[in-house]
């Protein structure tokens, strides 16, 4: 988005006057029934005091070369008709293409609006600069305030610039992100644009923005790899944005984009940040996949205050050449209440439920397996190993007059942690003065391979500043693990291991870096192989936990397990409430089963039922 070459301008200063009426139709095209063959005559003729005016723009003209700017207009650019005699749009788009002209946006819609709509399009060949200077490849929206700017069954593709290759936001008016509102509603696709600085197909900047229709997504969109400008957010870059994302495609929602920096598929940073995603068809969850970062977070890129939510999201199948390749998140800039957050939930506690804007959560198909990070692998070019395979926790801090103290927290709530690949499967870091939270709650760790140690929080900089990793009625089990131990964390409460069952025959359940050990209160109701070095505890078991069918990936107990009705009901206040991974109650007391303590079993699933519910199973298969 730059200056409008001369060209135009010398268009607009002929443009004769429409007739002013609400809500009028001109068609632009060639031949019976066109008021014009020009858009930007359309555009400029429209009266803001009267309404929208629906420009519907016919096949029959070429319209390339083009550099339009809505400037202040409510105007509807309505596509796919044949001709101006066309009645009702039909399922062939019309194109308007920018290449040909000067390098400039497709697109660009500034002042102030209140309705701006465009559909039926296809937007391409938008050759803004890709220098630091260009803005919106396709689209730029920029001024403000915009009430209600919408797209609907748009493909967006084959544009570049320098920040925003397919869309660029920015809300100019004010700091409240309200003031822009974007909507990417039903069949929009953000495909194969180039966003050099960040945001390969949307960068977006103090707005709030929804992806909320059906089957839209951003894929194969990219970001520079060049050394010096190494763009973050490979499919979206969002800066104190407010962004729903809970649409999904054939091939996901974010997917398949590739960042020279950090965020594959969706990089977020800002105290005014917050992203939420989530689903609204049940057989098309929403998922963050297959997307690749030359930094760190393949998948999702969370920096300083930023908070992203996922309910039933899937992120699966990325990759990161420096860490994190499922997600990564960071935070150095202060104050507790300025945290970065990162939280995955498989209920819908605290989901999106505004009909208004489409934005209705609902849980995905039970066999669709979602709230998982899955097969994402963190290895550079070369082919190492690299840590936190799943997810890479940083917080970090600054000392001198204007110290400061990072936060983090990531927070799994019944989510499953499988197939992923790298040194580790998750990485905390407090290398100075912050302070990094995990913790994982009703969740299944299985089928990972690591060169090192499962779960790592190794630093502990300054007394009470370090990772605070926390095992919450999880099971851990069936990961390849090269290192001698399933978690290595650093000491006393920097580790919570609480109603949990770690299987993995020849490790070592836990190991203290600073050789201080863990506090008692701190291990409590574990079942593992090797309690080697843990606190000693009538609740802390060695035995065989009696999975159903391990082999098969089913960590579920038999009747007959040392981890069916053992923790007691009642626990202290700083613990969490447990989790269960399949959303079921978390205590059922079985009839046939004595309790050790409590009703309550280990490891992330309830057993629902005893011999009385199920007594073929019971007495014929089980011993």
């Amino acid at each position: 988005m730059r200056a409008l070459p001369l060209s135009v301008l010398s268009t607009l200063l002929v443009l004769p006057a429409m007739q002013a009426s609400a809500d009028v139709d001109v068609r632009v095209g060639t031949g019976a029934g066109c008021s014009t063959s020009n858009i930007q005559l359309a555009i400029n003729g429209a009266n803001p005091a009267n309404g929208v005016t629906n420009i519907l723009i016919a096949r029959n003209a070429a319209y390339n070369a083009q550099q339009l700017d809505i400037n202040g207009r409510n105007v509807r650019l309505i596509g796919g008709f044949a001709d101006c005699s066309q009645i009702l749009p039909d399922a062939t788009k019309t194109i308007i293409n920018g290449a040909g002209g000067g390098a400039n946006t497709v697109i660009t819609v500034r002042g102030t609006t209140g309705t701006v709509a465009f559909q039926n399009l296809e937007v391409t060949g938008g050759d803004e600069v890709t220098t630091s200077a260009g803005r919106g490849g396709g689209f730029a929206i920029a001024g403000g305030p915009h009430a209600h700017i919408a797209f609907d069954n748009l493909l967006i593709d084959n544009n570049q610039a320098g920040y925003g290759g397919g869309i660029y936001v920015d809300n100019e008016h004010s700091s409240t992100a309200a003031d822009v509102f974007v909507q990417i509603g039903s069949n929009v696709a953000i495909n194969g644009n180039h966003g050099a600085y960040g945001g390969g197909g949307i960068w977006c900047r103090n707005a709030r923005m929804h992806i909320t229709g059906s089957a839209s997504f951003v894929v194969l969109n990219t970001t520079s790899t060049a050394a010096g400008v190494l763009g973050p957010g490979g499919g979206i870059r969002a800066q104190n944005c407010e962004m729903d994302i809970a649409s999904a495609g054939a091939f996901g929602s974010v997917s398949l984009n590739t960042a020279g920096g950090p965020g594959g598929g969706l990089s977020v940073s800002g105290e005014r940040s917050i992203t939420r995603l989530y689903t609204q068809v049940p057989s098309r969850p929403v998922s963050i996949n297959g997307n690749t970062a030359g930094g760190i977070g393949g998948g999702i890129d969370i920096g300083s205050s930023a908070i992203v939510t996922g309910w039933d999201l899937v992120v699966d199948g990325n990759r990161s050449y420096a860490g994190g390749g499922g997600v990564s998140i960071f935070d150095n800039d202060g104050a507790y209440s300025d945290r970065a957050r990162f939280t995955m939930l498989g209920r819908l506690v605290g989901a999106p439920n505004d009909p208004a804007t489409g934005g209705i959560a609902v849980l995905c198909a039970a066999g669709l397996a979602c709230n998982r990070v899955s097969n994402n692998i963190a290895r550079n070019a070369a082919g190492q190993a690299m840590p936190a395979a799943a997810l890479r926790a940083q917080a970090d801090g600054s000392s001198g007059p204007a110290a400061s103290t990072g936060f983090v927290e990531a927070e799994l709530q019944g989510t499953r942690l499988t197939a992923n690949i790298g040194e580790s499967l998750l990485r905390l870091y407090s290398p100075s003065s912050g302070i990094a939270r995990v913790s994982l709650n009703g969740s299944v760790v299985s089928a990972n391979a690591v060169t090192g140690t499962l779960l790592h929080n190794p630093d502990d900089p300054f007394a009470g500043q370090h990772g605070i990793l926390g095992v919450y009625a999880t099971t851990i089990a069936g990961n390849a693990i090269d290192g001698g131990e399933v978690i290595r964390s650093v000491g006393r409460e920097g580790l919570l291991l609480l109603r949990s069952i770690l299987w993995q025959p020849g490790k070592r359940t836990a190991v203290s870096t600073d050789g201080e050990g863990f506090f008692a209160d701190s291990i409590d109701y574990v079942l593992g192989n090797d309690l080697t070095g843990l606190p000693t505890s009538a609740h802390n078991l060695q035995e065989d936990p009696r999975f159903e069918n391990a082999d098969s990936g089913n960590f579920r107990l038999k009747r007959s397990s040392p981890g069916v009705d053992v923790a007691a009901l009642e626990h202290p206040a700083w613990q969490p409430d447990y989790l269960e991974a399949d959303n079921a109650t978390r205590v059922v007391d079985l009839a046939s089963v004595a309790n050790a303590f409590g009703a309550q079993d280990l490891g992330a699933f309830e057993r629902a039922f005893d011999c009385a519910q199920d007594t073929i199973y019971c007495h014929d298969f089980e011993p």
